[in-house]
């Protein structure tokens, strides 16, 4: 009986890894869809150059972002992990993402934010390196989350990214980023920078 009842909840622990684990991502046009969380993501095009005070106060019934809400940094990190199989718990801490899980296409399915083709930045660099000044990052998806709340209510927000970039001149590689540089202006666009909105997905009930 043993054997067997080991059997069992063996055979039950492979059944809900190997859910959770083909958990789909649904492009539908003007929001994606991850089926494991049950989390509509509004394109993050959708509220690029928009501040977050401004994108807070469409959030309400009658607004431009009605029955979204912003995702927190480690919802964005779940969407990640769900989409390439890469587990990401930790904020703050840089991601690398192997390129075979086409994260280039996830990234797509949430709209780039990023509209230089280059950025050229000034590196001290080792000796080997000296000739290469710069690094590039070829694409990225940049939206602002959420991240709790004080006890007198204030929010507390932060960027959250993927990208896809090239450092010098070596082959192409993508990381994601959650809750970085929290110093952000409220009142202020950027035009590079959306906001990660998400809502309960109306074609997928979670389990209770």
């Amino acid at each position: 009986m043993k054997p067997h009842f080991v059997s069992i909840i063996s055979l039950m622990f492979l059944f809900s890894f190997s859910t959770a684990i083909n958990a789909e991502i649904i492009d539908n046009g003007p929001y994606t869809t991850d089926t494991e969380t049950g989390l509509d993501w509004l394109d993050v095009t959708a509220s690029v150059e928009k501040s977050y005070n401004y994108v807070s106060s469409q959030l309400e019934v009658g607004g431009k972002y009605e029955g979204y809400r912003y995702a927190t940094a480690r919802e964005f990190n779940t969407l990640v992990s769900n989409y390439t199989g890469v587990i990401v718990t930790q904020t703050q801490v840089r991601q690398v993402i192997d390129n075979s899980s086409k994260v280039d296409v996830l990234m797509k399915m949430l709209g780039s934010t990023q509209k230089t083709a280059k950025r050229v930045r000034g590196l001290d660099v080792q000796q080997q390196y000296a000739d290469d000044k710069w690094a590039r990052m070829l694409d990225s998806v940049m939206g602002i989350t959420e991240n709790g709340k004080s006890k007198t209510g204030y929010v507390y927000i932060s960027y959250s990214l993927i990208a896809k970039t090239q450092d010098f001149g070596t082959k192409i590689w993508y990381y994601s980023n959650a809750d970085i540089n929290r110093y952000i202006n409220r009142n202020k666009e950027d035009p590079e920078v959306g906001s990660f909105l998400v809502r309960k997905t109306k074609f997928f009930k979670s389990e209770q």
